[in-house]
């Protein structure tokens, strides 16, 4: 049924990515690729390598706090097998974090429910600082654009959705009631065998995860602006990148593209194939730089992502081969 499915969201993705240069034409979306050189690709290549630095270094402060010290260099090859993992599987950008938790469980001895409470920290602030800045967007967006009413309130509806569930995190977090804890009693899901199994191991996670927050206070302002940072190279690159295309575009211009383009990863498809292109093509064209524009950037930021995820599944086949040996010398003894 998961293959299954898994190939539908291919299936469905391409579809769409077909779709979308049929319809903008593939003549136009070459002319604008044509702009970019493998010197100017480098350099945007290099630019989204340190702000994956500055995710590592914010990963490896949350680890800090909690009593352990990773290697950096360690860390930095584990963020890239989740960041691929994340890419490939359809999970909403979210499937590589588990895997990060075990890789590095595997490469240290830090317990997996500490393992799991640093990577829920490092992502829940960057979802934390992704959504002010889709909120920022969103709102710049309404009162200098016209936009169609239908298209507004599914933008409202969306941000209410994930304000809902920031303000749902961080409440039960603080409060010691545990998020995942929480919906899992809502939705009544407690009498589940696996769930029950573990219930205590989540118990113990989300109990790590609240400590972070109200006890790793110097920690937490360190991180929090650590992916403010990323967030402004993040945008920094896609500017840089649409001078390259010849559109010298202002800052919130690229903010708009990098916090509206996020909405593009919600529909579960590997690398968001399709759903992604098309969304550039709606967003460049809202703001007057056409879609076929739209569609380059997005091959463009499809290739750096592509190099990115290669690199990541090297190191990926790496840990797998030392986690199948282990498995092996286990059952020999």
């Amino acid at each position: 049924m998961k293959k299954k499915s898994f190939f539908i969201s291919i299936i469905v993705g391409l579809a769409i990515f077909i779709l979308v240069f049929w319809r903008i034409g593939l003549t136009k979306i070459i002319n604008a690729l044509s702009l970019i050189s493998p010197l100017k690709f480098l350099i945007a290549l290099c630019i989204m390598l340190i702000a994956i630095l500055f995710s590592v270094l914010k990963w490896k402060i949350i680890l800090k706090a909690q009593g352990y010290n990773v290697s950096f260099i360690k860390l930095f090859f584990i963020k890239l097998v989740g960041y691929s993992v994340s890419y490939i599987i359809p999970s909403a950008n979210l499937g590589g974090e588990p895997v990060r938790a075990i890789i590095l469980k595997k490469e240290s001895d830090i317990p997996l429910t500490k393992n799991i409470a640093s990577v829920i920290v490092d992502k829940s602030l960057e979802l934390t600082v992704g959504f002010l800045s889709l909120l920022l967007a969103v709102f710049l967006l309404i009162i200098n654009y016209t936009l169609p009413k239908n298209t507004i309130a599914v933008l409202l509806f969306a941000v209410g959705f994930f304000l809902i569930m920031l303000y749902l995190f961080y409440t039960k977090t603080l409060s010691n009631k545990g998020f995942f804890s929480s919906i899992i009693k809502f939705f009544r899901i407690d009498r589940i065998n696996f769930i029950k199994n573990i219930k205590k191991d989540i118990e113990n996670t989300e109990e790590h995860v609240s400590r972070f927050f109200k006890k790793q206070k110097k920690a937490f302002l360190i991180t929090t602006l650590i992916s403010l940072v990323m967030q402004v190279i993040f945008i920094i690159n896609y500017k840089l990148i649409l001078s390259f295309l010849g559109y010298d575009v202002t800052i919130i211009q690229a903010l708009l593209i990098l916090s509206l383009s996020s909405f593009a990863y919600v529909i579960p498809i590997p690398g968001a194939i399709g759903t992604y292109e098309l969304a550039m093509a709606v967003i460049f064209t809202l703001l007057g730089m056409g879609a076929e524009t739209g569609v380059a950037f997005s091959l463009i930021i499809r290739c750096l992502n592509i190099v990115i995820v290669s690199i990541g599944m090297v190191f990926l086949s790496h840990f797998g081969i030392k986690l199948g040996k282990t498995v092996i010398q286990n059952k020999k003894n």
